[in-house]
């Protein structure tokens, strides 16, 4: 997990990633909390960004990331957009 993002007016979110990873990244805004969304990606040699709309819970709270599926990936950057 990532600790502290201001989340208020935040729409979305984007993975800059590359790997063999062929999976979703589940996306949550607390360790044991409901997830907010999640993030499809398929296997890339070049740095390749993944977004999607998440439905955040305004305020100030960490950003974890879990992911689940075939192969491993390295993230070379999280970024958020506000719409």
């Amino acid at each position: 997990g990532f600790k502290y993002f201001r989340f208020s007016g935040v729409k979305a979110l984007t993975i800059q990633y590359r790997g063999t990873a062929q999976g979703k990244f589940r996306i949550f805004q607390a360790e044991k909390g409901n997830q907010c969304g999640e993030i499809q990606i398929v296997p890339s040699t070049a740095w390749t960004k993944a977004t999607a709309e998440i439905p955040f819970i305004g305020g100030i709270s960490p950003l974890y990331l879990v992911y689940e599926g075939e192969g491993m990936c390295d993230i070379k950057e999280v970024s958020f957009a506000k719409k």
